[in-house]
């Protein structure tokens, strides 16, 4: 059905919008034949709606190098779509109630909005209002009430993007992005920003551009949310490649939505608290997989209750073994993949190489004088030392690349279809940005340096055993130390 022909109300038993002329501003922006002077009217027929309209221009998320203090002109500066945009803001912003629980939903929901305008951007759009329209309402399914509490969608809201709907349903609740597709088709929205919604969580990227685009804007607003951001972060990435985005452009955005969602929600009067850079939330990874345990610990009680949906409950508690399991593979001070998942992806990768005849290197770090770092300084210091190594692994690395904390100060790095000349390279690069780096104590900055031994396997010239091919890298690692240290040897 075209959207001109929905019925366009946004007041039900099901959807309460307490913005009014916000409401009105957005049933006749879907028109085709609306024009700015008319929109201008329906705002100053609502003087409460027109100075929120007014400040929301004016704040940092919107305004360029001018205020903008009358309304005709701010309407005519933001076009149809923009102040459609800002009126569903206002619309979205009064269904989250001003607590740490409609915080949580109104950030998750600003957070999608500002990434699916930035995807567009990155891919060459002029504005992003259609995209930053659909984004807004990929997680407003949250926000509609159903019998559970605000608390219980707030939590399913700090849970892991990609484990929502299945955590619904265990919960049996109605899944959100059917609600949000039904709200946006009560305000009247354009059926392209409908469909986008609703198909928000499909398993694969659908084929029209706005759902594409909101598709990957909710893997990458997800990284900030259910506290694994290092695992979470490859997934963005590999949605990216699907609007032909590449992993620079990606992470640009990542680092950028933080302030982002500040000035959004600065915009529509609501202070949402501080939105934590990428790097912190990676380095509170300790705390966050703790989170995930417990959430998860939930979640197999809440599925035990469903038994009348066997064939359901068997493939949930799959898929949560499948996440504990994770958790289980990662190291809780950086991070980073523990020993466990690089022995298990190092046999992986040498059969790879083996089958494509392709070459394999493999990288072995030693922090030096960490020892000095724990006597001198204390372990808490030793501890930042280690987190910080792994911080510079995780930006240095390519996204096929592996690299993993093996023991105490020890890390090794996977680098598949690399040769020896280009391991030297990726090795020396990793080995400087570690020593550009320092570690704050009481006495100033401390630098921290690595030695680096190199292997590369070539299958063209015999086989070779993950032991065998540890063993060359750990000699070439020791040839390092006894040069000086801070050094890469190849073995």
């Amino acid at each position: 059905m075209p959207a001109t022909a929905r019925k366009s109300t946004a007041k039900s038993s099901e959807f309460e919008v307490v913005s009014l002329g916000a409401t009105r501003i957005l049933q006749a922006a879907v028109r085709e034949n609306v024009s700015l002077q008319e929109l201008g009217q329906l705002a100053g027929a609502d003087p409460a709606f027109a100075a929120r309209l007014l400040a929301t221009v004016n704040s940092a998320a919107y305004r360029g190098s001018n205020a903008v203090s009358d309304l005709t002109r701010a309407i005519t500066l933001l076009g149809i779509r923009g102040t459609r945009a800002i009126a569903l803001g206002l619309v979205v912003s009064d269904l989250a109630p001003s607590d740490p629980n409609g915080d949580v939903l109104l950030a998750n929901c600003i957070r999608r909005a500002n990434a699916a305008r930035s995807l567009a951007l990155a891919m060459g759009a002029s504005n992003g209002d259609d995209e930053f329209t659909a984004g807004l309402l990929l997680d407003s399914g949250l926000l509609v009430k159903q019998g559970g509490s605000f608390a219980e969608a707030a939590e399913i809201g700090r849970s892991p993007a990609h484990e929502r709907v299945f955590r619904e349903h265990a919960l049996r609740r109605k899944h959100h992005p059917e609600l949000g597709f039904r709200l946006a088709a009560a305000l009247g929205l354009p059926e392209a920003v409908v469909n986008a919604i609703r198909s928000h969580h499909d398993p694969d990227v659908p084929k029209e551009r706005l759902a594409a685009v909101a598709w990957v804007a909710e893997r990458v607003a997800g990284v900030f949310e259910g506290g694994a951001p290092a695992l979470t972060r490859p997934m963005a990435i590999e949605a990216g490649f699907k609007l032909g985005l590449n992993e620079e452009q990606v992470d640009k955005i990542l680092h950028e939505l933080p302030v982002q969602v500040g000035e959004t929600a600065a915009a529509f009067n609501r202070d949402l608290g501080p939105q934590l850079p990428l790097e912190e939330l990676i380095n509170g990874a300790r705390e966050a997989l703790g989170t995930m345990a417990r959430q998860y610990g939930e979640l197999v009680q809440a599925l035990s209750r469903a038994v009348e949906e066997k064939a359901q409950l068997a493939e949930q508690l799959r898929l949560a073994n499948v996440a504990l399991a994770e958790q289980a593979t990662t190291d809780a001070l950086t991070g980073l993949p523990n020993r466990r998942a690089f022995d298990d992806a190092f046999v992986r990768e040498i059969a790879r190489s083996e089958r494509h005849r392709k070459p394999l290197t493999l990288a072995v770090l030693d922090v030096d004088h960490f020892k000095k770092f724990n006597d001198t300084y204390g372990h808490a210091t030793g501890d930042e030392v280690l987190k910080t190594v792994g911080a510079t692994l995780m930006r240095t690395l390519r996204t096929t690349d592996l690299g993993a904390r093996f023991g105490g100060e020890e890390f090794a790095v996977i680098l598949p279809e690399t040769d020896l000349s280009g391991a030297l390279v990726a090795a020396e690069r990793i080995r400087r940005a570690i020593g550009d780096s320092s570690i704050d104590v009481p006495q100033g900055k401390v630098g921290v340096t690595v030695s680096i031994g190199t292997v590369t396997y070539n299958p063209h010239r015999g086989s070779a055993t993950p032991a065998k091919l540890f063993e060359m890298a750990d000699k070439a690692l020791y040839c390092a130390k006894q040069q000086g240290r801070n050094r890469v040897v190849g073995a």
